[in-house]
């Protein structure tokens, strides 16, 4: 029987004839003439690939679709392939060949895997001797989409990953972003189609829609998270290559921003705003801790309690990078964290903040109250910590330590920042009063910087 498959996808005008010779010579043998004639008529099928030149656009191209026939009842499925009339072979039921003209090939093989996968399912309900109707064949045929077609298996495949927390809510989203924007550039997308051509076409896409102002960098997060789902389905078994390779160079080099001491100095003085309380304060503090004491990412600031504190020493393995590399961040806090932290030693999770997007929003209400011009996000303030601590000349290598980044992104802070030399995080302590100090009672919350750092 698998013998005779091969030679049914190769040619596809055999089609009829090898199904009831695979009847008529192995199923019916030994049968009587009338249980013969039975199964003949249970089993009769047939796929004919055509051309439907009744659907032509404007650029003379019209659709490629198969007409299978299953016990006298037909259904038209249409590829999604297009073509023009004179590419079209109506003896071989095929799209002509060219030499090196890869389209052409490209679209050939989807017919074949398109006659390859019906002929499956009435293989499957052939040799379990079922009766095959056209709506059972034609819900088959599209339950197989879940095994061929991309965008749904990376929304199973994300929802898996939610599900068995391998991500978070947030990370969910931005892939969720993803698979809108696949969709918009195609309703179906088989893994068949995941060239290095698409990509292109993708591309050329996303710079002539809307997403043009968003620049490089977007598409190339879409094109990792794309690569993601890519390897993930090959180590599933999936037998396709990765035709997505990224750089860094790819990215495209943008300014790093971060507050002056003059902006920082105005959110610090917000602290004793009797107006700024509950969830307001906390963001507010949160972002200020993140700003004096680590630069910490959001993920981190959420997760940080009580058993991550020995003293004033904090440690903790970075959320972000927790799979790839479980690298113990050790920092010693200034006197200005431990000053936000001393009021929450008792709590489970130092800060109780709400989702990343609200923070965002609470931070445009803070950034109105302190009168700042700059747009203030919660990475701001980790770009904010980079430029405090390079500016009084801390090395990249302490730097990266201390922020759980790479030496390569240290150093590009250090670029962005002007660095000089120093080598603790305590020498931030100048900056950074506590409330009960005399420089805060006399509001002079962030002093110039001495001499020896300007």
């Amino acid at each position: 029987k698998p013998h005779l498959a091969g030679g049914v996808v190769a040619k596809a005008g055999c089609i009829k004839h090898s199904f009831m010779h695979l009847i008529t010579t192995k199923s019916t043998q030994r049968l009587s003439g009338s249980t013969q004639r039975k199964q003949r008529f249970m089993h009769r099928y047939k796929a004919t690939p055509f051309f439907r030149g009744d659907y032509v656009n404007r650029d003379g191209y019209s659709d490629v679709a198969i007409r299978f026939t299953i016990n006298g009842q037909r259904w038209v499925k249409s590829l999604e392939i297009k073509c023009l009339p004179q590419e079209w072979d109506k003896k071989a039921t095929r799209i002509i060949r060219k030499p090196g003209d890869a389209r052409r090939m490209e679209l050939n093989m989807k017919i074949e895997q398109a006659l390859g996968r019906a002929f499956e399912i009435f293989h499957r309900a052939l040799v379990t001797d079922v009766s095959l109707s056209v709506d059972r064949f034609r819900t088959l045929y599209n339950e197989e989409d879940k095994y061929y077609d991309f965008l749904l298996f990376m929304e199973r495949e994300l929802e898996a990953r939610l599900k068995a927390h391998e991500i978070s809510a947030s990370t969910a989203r931005i892939d969720r972003c993803t698979i809108n924007k696949l969709r918009q550039f195609r309703e179906h997308i088989t893994f068949s189609d995941l060239t290095k051509d698409f990509f292109r076409e993708f591309d050329t896409f996303y710079f002539q829609g809307s997403e043009k102002r968003a620049g490089l960098n977007n598409l190339v997060k879409y094109k990792k998270k794309i690569s993601v789902y890519i390897e993930r389905a090959i180590r599933m078994g999936y037998n396709i290559k990765n035709p997505i390779k990224i750089n860094p160079q790819d990215k495209e080099k943008t300014g790093r921003t971060a507050l002056t001491p003059e902006e920082l100095e105005q959110l610090v003085m917000l602290r004793q705003d009797p107006l700024v309380d509950g969830r307001l304060r906390e963001v507010l503090e949160a972002m200020l801790f993140s700003a004096s004491n680590g630069g910490f990412r959001i993920s981190d600031l959420k997760a940080l309690g009580a058993e991550n504190l020995n003293g004033n020493i904090l440690s903790f393995i970075p959320y972000k990078t927790r799979r790839r590399s479980k690298v113990l961040v050790t920092i010693e806090l200034n006197d200005f964290g431990l000053d936000i932290i001393r009021a929450r030693r008792d709590r489970e999770r130092f800060f109780d903040l709400p989702t990343d997007q609200r923070v965002n929003y609470m931070l445009k209400e803070l950034q109105a109250r302190a009168g700042l011009k700059t747009k203030i996000t919660s990475h701001i303030f980790r770009h904010t910590y980079a430029s405090l601590y390079v500016n009084w000349g801390g090395l990249p290598v302490n730097l990266a330590a201390i922020m759980g980044i790479t030496l390569m992104v240290a150093t590009d802070y250090v670029h962005c920042f002007q660095n000089r030399a120093t080598k603790s995080n305590t020498l931030l302590n100048a900056f950074f009063k506590p409330l009960d100090s005399p420089s805060a009672q006399n509001q002079n919350l962030l002093p110039a910087l001495p001499k020896s750092a300007q």
